[in-house]
């Protein structure tokens, strides 16, 4: 239970985070975040991906929930990378 409680208040961090900076997630990159959560669990067709959600009780909306938050936190990192970088000298 706490690591399920810890997960959540990443998540909210995470989402927080980004609509604080604007970041979003498009049609687009959902569908790369969906497709690469897909090969990164081997799950190379529509037959694969149903009895994968089975076996861990998610529906195709929390999949889709899992691939949103997984490439909004890239975004999320690369955007704060990038300010770091643009940083002026002497700056915190």
């Amino acid at each position: 239970m706490p690591q399920l409680m810890e997960a959540v208040i990443d998540q909210k961090i995470i989402a927080a985070e980004a609509q604080a900076a604007a970041i979003t997630v498009t049609p687009e990159e959902l569908q790369q975040a969906a497709d690469r959560l897909r090969r990164q669990h081997q799950l190379l067709g529509a037959e694969e991906t149903f009895v994968w959600l089975l076996l861990h009780q998610m529906s195709i909306e929390d999949l889709e929930g899992m691939a949103r938050f997984t490439w909004l936190a890239d975004k999320l990192v690369r955007n704060s990378l990038e300010n770091l970088r643009t940083m002026p000298s002497g700056s915190s």
